[in-house]
């Protein structure tokens, strides 16, 4: 589906739990026909975005994000609501992580690119990835 860049983004960002549950404004407690409003940040403004639990299935799989292995539904929920930003799942193909991780957490973010005419150790490229965790 060439999401790997916003899955990627749901597993960095899912180091720190709070931001993952404080992007879930309502759940299915709060609603009886099971909607749920999500938080992100398009260009630095949240948006909440609603959405109802349906997914699109192929035979007994998700179509798209996987269901975890504990039955969480998380990921799929805000893979559904990205969708939702970019117009459709076929416009969510291809992107940064970085794009990602702005729209989870609202924070800036700067993006290195380590390309054949980069020099740099191995020391300060792991140093460059630590400060920024």
């Amino acid at each position: 589906m060439g999401t790997c860049y916003h899955v990627a983004s749901l597993a960095s960002a899912a180091e720190f739990p709070s931001l993952i549950t404080d992007a879930f404004l309502t759940g299915t407690s709060d609603s009886p026909i099971n909607l749920y409003g999500l938080r992100f940040y398009i260009r630095g403004h949240p948006w909440v975005v609603t959405t109802d639990d349906k997914f699109l299935f192929n035979g007994n799989n998700l179509k798209y994000m996987q269901i975890a292995d504990n039955g969480a539904m998380w990921a799929p929920m805000m893979e559904k609501v990205w969708g939702k930003i970019k117009g459709a799942y076929y416009q969510t193909s291809g992107g940064f992580v970085s794009n990602g991780l702005r729209s989870i957490t609202g924070a800036p973010t700067i993006r290195y690119n380590f390309g054949s005419s980069y020099t740099t150790s191995a020391a300060d490229t792991f140093a460059l990835i630590k400060a920024a965790d």
